[in-house]
């Protein structure tokens, strides 16, 4: 087990939570079609599991965020945390699309198929949309923390204002297809910074309200956000039974993130009864750090046995009605299935590189 030294558990806690909630979200996607029933289910779990990114951005962000580090340093050290671990699984996702794709989809060993496993133009590697976004975000971190190191807290809340404003005036449909298109880069980068200075903020920023307080206003906040985005995407979708997710810088997603997190810094369940052990005197919290530093690679791994569930016949027949006993069970089986492989891999020191491990 990994020892808790020096860990900080909630962070660890909402790193799990947030790789859940990923995988959830793509079991749905598969699962929840065919039927109202389906679709009602899908709907309304993925309005709260539509965190999951939000909370793996705002993660980074308390723990990278106004630290002393210089640009070499952090750079190499996400080179071989991220980049290395990418590259392999990008080998794992070309040879499993020629091993498992080739007789209906065509597939062939080539430079051109390379590329595009590589940029996530293939249904087998779709989700890479998230590591270059992540590399994108990380060539901005230098620069986002000099200012904060400078401004302090004062530029934190300045940046928090234009962030909440844009998120405001975006779900209102301020910004069309449009404008959204000719600011393609600025808008695809502005959402994943505004997560990693949420994160920060209300990791280091010294409230001054009581804690049982901050916890109960991130409980609010949280159900706020989840029925506000249960119903936009209820509305989106009604009729056609087609699951439309929010984008991720939308108010709703913002608030519900926001929620979860001061729910998990500040919630202890002394708070409910004294004779309550803290969690991280439990051997579940050694289970919770185990989980957490095996999110990595069960990003990549969970996405490899959905595919595989999705395209096999056999598993056809669980699509057909009760996502609500199909969607939790497959997302528990994936979840725990993937911890067990990648946790096995970080083992063996070969194939470790490839588990994301630190």
């Amino acid at each position: 087990m990994v020892s808790l030294d020096r860990r900080i558990l909630y962070l660890d806690e909402l790193r799990s939570l947030a790789i859940i909630c990923v995988i959830i979200g793509h079991v749905c996607t598969f699962f929840g079609k065919g039927s109202y029933g389906n679709w009602i289910v899908s709907t309304s779990l993925i309005s709260v599991v539509r965190i999951g990114v939000p909370l793996f951005l705002m993660v980074s962000g308390a723990l990278l965020l106004n630290r002393q580090q210089e640009m070499k340093v952090f750079f190499k050290k996400r080179a071989r945390s991220v980049v290395v671990p990418f590259i392999c699984w990008t080998v794992i996702f070309s040879i499993f699309g020629l091993v498992y794709f080739s007789n209906f989809a065509g597939y062939e060993l080539s430079i051109n198929y390379f590329v595009n496993v590589l940029f996530g133009f293939m249904g087998i590697s779709s989700i890479s949309w998230f590591i270059w976004f992540l590399l994108g975000i990380y060539l901005l971190i230098p620069i986002l923390n000099s200012f904060i190191q400078d401004k302090g807290f004062d530029g934190a809340k300045y940046l928090l204002f234009i962030i909440f404003l844009f998120s405001i005036l975006f779900s209102v449909g301020f910004f069309t297809d449009e404008i959204k298109n000719l600011f393609r880069p600025i808008y695809y980068f502005i959402n994943g910074i505004a997560y990693y200075i949420l994160g920060y903020f209300i990791q280091h920023y010294k409230f001054n309200i009581s804690d049982k307080r901050l916890a109960l206003i991130g409980f609010v906040l949280f159900i706020i956000g989840a029925i506000c985005n249960f119903y936009s995407m209820y509305v989106l979708g009604y009729g056609s039974w087609q699951i439309n997710k929010l984008d991720f810088f939308n108010i709703f997603v913002v608030i519900e993130a926001s929620g979860i997190f001061l729910l998990f810094k500040y919630f202890n369940f002394k708070m409910i009864n004294q004779k309550f052990k803290n969690v991280k005197e439990t051997f579940l919290a050694k289970l919770i750090v185990s989980y957490s530093t095996c999110t990595f690679g069960i990003f990549f791994l969970h996405w490899v046995i959905i595919n595989y569930i999705a395209y096999n016949p056999f598993f056809n027949q669980f699509k057909v009605g009760k996502a609500y006993i199909w969607i939790p069970l497959f997302s528990i089986l994936i979840a725990l299935i993937s911890w067990a492989i990648i946790y096995i891999l970080s083992k063996i020191p070969v194939l470790k590189i490839c588990s994301g491990v630190k």
